[in-house]
């Protein structure tokens, strides 16, 4: 319907976001090739990070671009892996530590995704 208010994506990004405050998450992770997931979360303005996964360069240097937003630059073929390579990138960072909850909001197929239809809550 043109009424509504908010898109499907608006919508899940917001979820992502309430379920990140609700088990006091410390980062959202998302996996997208043109950074829609991640821009959609970003606007919801999340007081965590959202560590973005993505293969493609020129996205990740738009991603810089979105408030909160922080790329990864990998190709994971699973949402574990994924989860993988965020969980690595935190702990780099001084952002993440064992122990710490992350939100992963991805869609399927992982690079391709532009919706949010998985949404897992997982340990560090």
């Amino acid at each position: 319907h043109p009424e509504m208010k908010n898109s499907f994506n608006d919508v899940l990004s917001e979820i992502a976001r309430v379920a990140s405050e609700e088990v006091t998450a410390k980062a959202i992770v998302t996996v997208s090739g043109d950074g829609q997931i991640a821009r959609h979360i970003s606007r919801y303005r999340a007081q965590i990070p959202v560590f973005a996964v993505t293969d493609n360069d020129r996205v990740a240097r738009q991603l810089a671009l979105s408030s909160g937003v922080y790329s990864i630059i990998a190709r994971p073929t699973t949402v574990d892996e994924a989860f993988a390579f965020a969980a690595q990138y935190g702990r780099d960072n001084q952002v993440l530590e064992s122990g710490d909850t992350v939100v992963v909001a991805v869609g399927e197929p992982l690079s391709g995704a532009q919706t949010i239809s998985i949404l897992e809550v997982k340990t560090v």
